[in-house]
């Protein structure tokens, strides 16, 4: 499994971090003790694919959510939407939360060849097949259910491994490692399955 560090062909606008350190009035309400999710109108032409309910069931069965979670504020849903969904979306200034950005209304994302090559495995599990567009970029078309478990079951699991390291670490220190917050996403995404339809929804 390939590290997610690409840098993807983007359509209608240039991709930027996050420049979450100004938005000080989430301050107080994503620093709080028990976790939740917070929920922000989507930009025009984009939709958000994980809700409240689905988050809340999906946590539960994480076996080790009560270490990893430790420090964690919310799940955000973010206002800037994305056509690859494929950027990490966990920083330091992040607030101790996970953002999650929302799918293009017309649920198709571009990737670069090398990170969908990378990520086989599990668009093969999401019965999600790959369209090459050309040497450096292929297609692929969602079902809001498949994008909702694609960004549960591989985004947020891999950007809650980050926020583990970042809390151990220190966020002056903090350094990520693509290779292990993959390998933690896939390992812990496996032992989820065979109880995420029942609980959280059927993606197919």
């Amino acid at each position: 499994m390939r590290g997610r560090k690409v840098t993807p062909k983007v359509r209608d606008g240039k991709v930027q971090k996050k420049n979450r350190h100004q938005w000080t009035e989430f301050q107080e309400l994503l620093d709080q003790e028990t976790f939740s999710t917070i929920k922000m109108k989507p930009q025009e032409g984009y939709i958000h694919v994980v809700d409240r309910k689905s988050a809340l069931k999906f946590v539960k069965l994480i076996p080790d959510w009560e270490d990893m979670s430790k420090g964690l504020s919310a799940l955000v849903p973010d206002i800037d939407g994305c056509n690859h969904q494929t950027d990490m979306n966990y920083y330091p200034n992040s607030y101790n939360s996970i953002w999650l950005s929302p799918f293009p209304k017309d649920m198709t994302l571009y990737w670069p060849k090398e990170f969908g090559e990378g990520h086989k495995e599990v668009t093969d599990l999401l019965g999600i097949e790959q369209e090459e567009i050309d040497d450096e970029e292929i297609k692929t078309v969602w079902t809001k259910p498949k994008a909702q478990a694609w960004q549960l079951l591989h985004l947020f699991l891999y950007d809650l491994y980050c926020h583990h390291e970042c809390m151990l670490q220190g966020k002056d220190n903090y350094h990520h490692s693509d290779k292990l917050a993959e390998e933690y996403a896939i390992k812990t995404s496996a032992i989820i399955l065979p109880d995420y339809e029942k609980v959280v929804g059927r993606f197919y």
